[in-house]
């Protein structure tokens, strides 16, 4: 599939889109593997920025650190894998505490290019989503933004980083996954009856 079969979709459909790619999101510990599963291709990160800053007030907080200590910024992008012209599905700012991770991690981060998630996939990270918002905005790279998603991602109880993640709309209409397109069939079937 390229760019240009993705349909317009309708609006009670794309509700119904939001509504459970909303529950995905609350129950994965990966961001990555959700946004691929959805799409039912493999997705592509693409690091943009990774550098060291300095903690703010709200991160601090989350991450039980002090403000203004270091922390490492990363900030990228999700493409989908698809032939034609790059599809941008979502974007990714993650603020980690670095110091609480294993040397090998380091280095692994270090690299930039996997996601935070498959780097600290092999020491059993689990994610927490503590809120994910509607809203209806383009950003600054040119995406309508459809969700927010705030979560903490943690290793053995120990919080390792406090990530913001944004869903795009053509994420959304891209295509339904399979197991989806069939529970909407079956509930629009019983309505039916």
């Amino acid at each position: 599939m390229t760019v240009e079969q993705i349909r317009v979709v309708p609006v009670a459909d794309f509700d119904y889109r939001v509504r459970t790619l909303t529950r995905w999101l609350r129950d994965t510990d990966s961001f990555t593997s959700a946004v691929a599963r959805w799409l039912q291709v493999p997705v592509e990160h693409v690091l943009h920025r990774q550098e060291s800053v300095p903690l703010d007030v709200g991160d601090a907080a989350a991450l039980e650190m002090e403000p203004g200590a270091a922390v490492r910024l990363r900030q990228g992008v999700l493409h989908a894998g698809l032939a034609g012209p790059t599809l941008l599905v979502a974007a990714v700012s993650a603020r980690v505490a670095q110091h609480r991770l294993s040397p090998a991690a380091r280095k692994a981060l270090d690299a930039g290019d996997l996601p935070l998630g498959v780097v600290l996939g092999r020491y059993a990270v689990r994610r927490h989503t503590h809120s994910v918002t509607r809203v209806d905005e383009v950003d600054e790279l040119g995406g309508r933004q459809v969700l927010r998603v705030r979560a903490s991602l943690t290793v053995d109880g120990s919080l390792i980083a406090v990530v913001d993640e944004t869903i795009y709309r053509r994420l959304l209409e891209h295509r339904v996954p399979g197991e989806l397109a069939w529970a909407r069939r079956t509930s629009v079937m019983k309505a039916a009856r």
